[in-house]
């Protein structure tokens, strides 16, 4: 897989178990990961990073994955057919190959997953909401949401359609970040680098709205959405390019740029997407009031959600959730215990910051 003198390669190679159990020390010492990684550091990449790939019109992120899978299929073939797969040299030559893939995707950006948690820093205590808390901020989301829907469309019978083509969401990103700057820090959005994936299709089949390249910098949106989804999707993969690496906090980072931003759609967009969740966590945990509740959605907000329902499923499936299963081991291997359950934790921390900020308010 790599050509370069043996010896180079076993050393490589050698080096990667040792970077495995320097991460595992590393997640002991979160605080220093966040002053001298997340907030040291990777900035200074990230600007570089932006700087340097955000003026170009296509994702070189994407095309950097087309080469490696193509390359890694070309290796394989080459190595079965010379029967050398299970060979010493591949063992080395692959290990060696995960070393430097790995250490890159550490420097670059994966570091951030051992950063104190937002909770933490934000003083939240961990605690399980109770019944009438969620309840109670549920309905507060659909009070909101039912409000914007009716702003926006003068009726509730209408659902609410984008008007905003995808360049024009991603340069309206910028207001929503500059507004939550100063409350939360570290959101430098100077040099943007936000951009259509050309690998869309397969990942709406894998039930992926977009990603953020770790080794690009490049926050990928998938251009097969629907378009209601896109300003809450594109502020969410700008949250982990700002290096919010957790979903649960990039879905919250997101939330809170694309309500603060001046724009009514960015943020119907963003209750739309919360009160979704919410409604998901009280439909799991208390199904008996679930059903009564949603009942209080405005028709328009209801059309959104079978408009976007009946979307996604076109696109479902059987091996969707073998992907799905590959991720949520992705998320565990990079001190995210939850898996893919954490996207859900979003409430959590909504609910903790509406009792200690109350942005939210709720008229019976």
């Amino acid at each position: 897989m790599f050509m370069m003198p043996k010896k180079r390669i076993q050393f490589l190679a050698f080096l990667f178990p040792i970077q495995l159990l320097m991460i595992q020390l590393l997640k002991h010492y979160p605080s220093f990961i966040a002053n001298y990684y997340s907030n040291g550091l990777y900035p200074v990449i990230s600007n570089f990073e932006r700087f340097i790939f955000g003026k170009m019109p296509f994702s070189l992120g994407d095309i950097l994955y087309i080469l490696l899978f193509l390359y890694i299929v070309y290796f394989f073939y080459k190595t079965i057919k010379a029967k050398k797969l299970l060979s010493k040299a591949t063992f080395y030559s692959i290990m060696a190959f995960l070393s430097v893939l790995y250490f890159v995707f550490q420097l670059f950006w994966g570091l951030n997953y051992l950063r104190t948690p937002l909770y933490k820093t934000m003083a939240f205590p961990k605690e399980k909401v109770t019944k009438a808390v969620l309840l109670d901020f549920t309905k507060q989301l659909i009070n909101k949401t039912n409000q914007l829907q009716k702003t926006i469309m003068h009726n509730d019978t209408l659902p609410v359609s984008m008007p905003y083509d995808f360049n024009t969401v991603f340069q309206k990103t910028k207001i929503g970040y500059q507004a939550i700057q100063n409350e939360f820090g570290g959101l430098d959005i100077r040099n943007q680098a936000i951009k259509k994936s050309m690998l869309s299709l397969p990942q709406i089949y894998m039930s992926f709205t977009g990603y953020l390249n770790p080794f690009t910098g490049e926050a990928q949106v998938n251009y097969l959405i629907p378009k209601l989804n896109l300003p809450a999707t594109a502020c969410h993969e700008i949250a982990h390019q700002m290096g919010y690496a957790s979903e649960t906090e990039a879905n919250f980072i997101g939330f809170m740029a694309s309500i603060h931003n001046s724009d009514v759609y960015f943020q119907y967009s963003a209750y739309f997407m919360a009160l979704n969740y919410a409604l998901h966590e009280l439909q799991y945990e208390y199904p008996e009031v679930f059903e009564v509740t949603i009942k209080q959605l405005n028709s328009g907000v209801q059309k959104n959600q079978k408009e976007i329902s009946a979307y996604y499923k076109q696109f479902q499936l059987p091996f969707a959730l073998h992907s799905k299963a590959i991720y949520d081991f992705y998320l565990k291997a990079n001190n995210q215990k939850e898996g893919i359950a954490s996207y859900r934790y979003m409430v959590y921390l909504l609910i903790k910051y509406d009792e200690k900020k109350h942005w939210l308010s709720y008229d019976e």
